[in-house]
């Protein structure tokens, strides 16, 4: 497929691909035809549910911060042999609990998993609610929370599937092995 369609695919503006390409860094792999077009060699999507990416800046100054979070994302999921099926990106406040992007993606069922760059990217500040909410008293993972470096794994029932102390990096095999598996789960 082109450059331009496998950016689209992504979620990804067309320049962001481009510049992934010339730097080769681009995530798959890719050929560029005697005409100058880019034909990118992108694997079949696997189907069932997939990963979507979740970029959000602050202020309309910012949003050109959007493509590089959607960029380093693509990156990251591809790396990883991620089925990314949706993305969204947009401008507004993390205190907004009605942003029609993250929305979307919440309630797309074919969204398993929600990657973002940084956890204030997906909420400014509750999040020690939700932290609290899964590590409670009948919680699947107790335990104390190491503010902003333990990470869950949440299924589409909202279900803690996993739990990551702040030692494990999240593209580790243990996280990458736990995603894909609440992926492949009904």
């Amino acid at each position: 497929m082109k450059l331009s369609a496998w950016a689209a695919q992504e979620g990804l503006h067309y320049q962001t691909a481009w510049r992934l390409w010339k730097t080769g860094k681009l995530p798959v792999p890719a050929r560029q035809l005697a005409t100058g077009t880019v034909l990118v060699d992108a694997p079949a999507q696997p189907a069932g549910r997939g990963v979507a990416l979740y970029a959000r800046v602050s202020s309309s100054d910012q949003k050109k911060d959007l493509e590089g979070q959607l960029g380093r994302l693509a990156v990251y999921a591809a790396a990883n042999g991620l089925n990314v099926i949706a993305t969204a990106a947009e401008v507004g406040s993390g205190l907004n609990g009605h942003r029609r992007g993250l929305m979307g993606l919440l309630r797309n069922p074919k969204v398993g998993v929600i990657v973002v760059e940084h956890r204030d990217r997906l909420m400014r500040f509750g999040a020690e609610y939700v932290e609290a909410a899964l590590a409670g008293s009948g919680a699947v993972f107790p335990g104390d929370i190491s503010w902003n470096f333990n990470k869950f794994l949440v299924g589409r029932d909202g279900k803690v599937v996993a739990r990551f102390d702040s030692g494990t990096e999240p593209d580790s095999a243990a996280c990458v092995k736990a995603i894909e598996a609440a992926l492949a789960a009904k």
